[in-house]
């Protein structure tokens, strides 16, 4: 009897040892997570990532081709011509450095050496030819925009986004929908401005709202 309490009681410790090394490793998983999170959500901030103001200068391997866009305000589709990416493996929500070594754009190379004093500031990657190709992409676009057109409106779009791809100035979008644009607006993402000024319907007949604008521009125009 004693024998086979003593087996129960080994096996139960066993078990909870188990879950608790299991529940630290998954702490230290998600930890890990959220430091980098943060820190890149301040490098974006620091950057001007988030407001329009970065130069092609900030964008960084862990960025998706999303992100990228969004955060230049430049047409997914312009950036993945330039790349000549084909259509029918583009997927925008690979990081940078994940398109880099898929369409072997070449390897990474040594970064430049930085300020000792900035090292806790953001990451420090190293440089990768798409990298360098995204950055002469924008840089093109920026001087000489071109309208992509839009399917559709999708949350993640934002009124800078919206007005680039389809040429329907942002003052007008603004003006429709009753906001100012002294507030970074127009960098926000859509669901965060529906939710934001509470939108009847929310996020999705946000987009519809959005949508409707732009077909009421072109009949204007």
């Amino acid at each position: 009897m004693k024998t086979k309490l003593s087996r129960l009681l080994r096996s139960r410790r066993f078990v909870a040892g188990v879950l608790i090394t299991v529940g630290i490793l998954i702490t230290a998983v998600y930890g890990v997570r959220s430091v980098r999170s943060y820190r890149e959500f301040q490098y974006a901030r620091e950057s001007g990532l988030l407001d329009g103001t970065a130069s092609v200068e900030a964008i960084r391997p862990w960025m998706t081709f999303r992100y990228v866009s969004v955060a230049y305000g430049v047409p997914e589709e312009y950036l993945f011509a330039q790349l000549e990416i084909p259509f029918e493996r583009r997927n925008s929500n690979q990081t940078l450095g994940e398109l880099n070594r898929m369409y072997d754009f070449g390897p990474p190379q040594p970064p430049e050496a930085s300020d000792p004093s900035e090292a806790d500031e953001a990451p420090n990657p190293p440089d990768l030819p798409l990298t360098s190709l995204i950055q002469e992409a924008i840089s093109t676009y920026q001087e000489n925009p071109v309208v992509t057109g839009l399917d559709d409106i999708r949350p993640w779009m934002t009124i800078r986004y919206v007005a680039n791809s389809t040429g329907v100035p942002e003052a007008y979008i603004l003006e429709q929908l009753g906001l100012a644009s002294d507030d970074n607006t127009v960098f926000k993402p859509l669901n965060v401005i529906a939710e934001e000024i509470q939108f009847e319907g929310g996020p999705r007949a946000f987009d519809d709202h959005i949508a409707n604008i732009l077909e009421q521009y072109e009949v204007e125009e």
